[in-house]
């Protein structure tokens, strides 16, 4: 069981930083080797998807990730290659990937007799038998009573409704954490095919990011949508509105991270207790450096220390 745990995590990861190894490829070797692999990696893929059938989830998570190797590897690429922003990068990644998804799910609504919803909900049907029996198994295998969880998933319609927009929602929030992450490794690569390399570059630039003051603006509207959605009761609505209010705290994260970092050049920390804050805070206390995020738009938190510093 371990050893099956173990191995996910190590695919996950690999397929995660596949962007970057792809676009490390594209910095060093040119477009043309590096777009090749590219194409070659989505083949193999898009051939996946004759194991899957019928399956329409699995289709979907295959169209998800080759539509991620696609846009992550090129868009950061060029990006390095024409000394586009970073952040500019980033941002109007995940927007457009919001938007196709956006306009992908009401293609299939306008041109399907079936609802999406629905055809999800006997999708899960079909795979519920399976799902009931490895409750089953694992409850002898435990000896715990399951009862609770065997209820959560037993009621198809109820789970899908539920669970759809919470789950599209951390998706787009995991697509620009994973995005970020591709962005800083391939700005670090790339420093070591430049000798002229600056350090207050992109990379800096990337770990100092400051929100927009207008993004207050926008998160408002976000929350205003959300209320609207819970109000109108509408599924779809609520996924895509609760999908943008979790990117908007992701950037602001972003925001808080570079606070955060400041904050540890503040207090004079280095070495590994800086690297083990990092990585704790990170992994513990995201929505706390989100919440910081937003505030620095009012309080300007990196003034402060750098007042305090001077003495003043």
């Amino acid at each position: 069981m371990f050893g099956m745990q173990l191995l996910t995590i190590i695919m996950i990861a690999a397929l995660v930083f596949t962007p970057y190894v792809l676009g490390v490829n594209i910095i060093v070797h040119g477009r043309g080797r590096g777009y090749s692999l590219l194409a070659l990696s989505c083949l193999v893929v898009a051939s996946l998807g004759v194991f899957a059938q019928s399956n329409l989830l699995l289709n979907i998570q295959l169209a998800l990730l080759i539509m991620f190797l696609v846009l992550c590897t090129s868009v950061l690429s060029e990006a390095i290659l024409r000394g586009i922003a970073p952040v500019v990068a980033i941002l109007s990644l995940v927007i457009f990937s919001f938007v196709v998804s956006m306009l992908g799910v009401g293609l299939y609504e306008l041109s399907s007799d079936t609802p999406l919803v629905e055809t999800l909900i006997m999708e899960y049907e079909k795979e519920l038998p399976q799902l009931m029996k490895v409750l089953t198994e694992a409850e002898q295998t435990l000896g715990e009573d399951l009862h609770e969880q065997k209820a959560l998933f037993a009621n198809p319609k109820t789970f899908i409704e539920t669970n759809l927009p919470p789950s599209i929602a951390g998706y787009f929030e995991f697509l620009t954490l994973i995005v970020w992450l591709n962005m800083y490794f391939l700005l670090r690569a790339n420093r070591l095919f430049k000798r002229d390399y600056n350090p207050s570059g992109p990379e800096w630039e990337l770990t100092s990011y400051t929100v927009s003051s207008y993004a207050k603006y926008i998160l408002a509207i976000i929350l205003v949508t959300n209320v609207l959605a819970g109000y109108l009761q509408s599924i779809w609505l609520t996924t895509w509105a609760t999908s943008a209010l979790r990117i908007s705290m992701t950037v602001y994260f972003f925001h808080g991270l570079g606070v955060y970092l400041k904050f540890l050049d503040f207090a004079k920390l280095r070495g590994f207790i800086r690297s083990f804050l990092l990585i704790l805070t990170i992994f513990t206390a995201r929505p706390l450096l989100s919440i910081v995020g937003f505030v620095d738009e009012f309080i300007d938190f990196r003034k402060l220390m750098l007042k305090k510093n001077q003495g003043e």
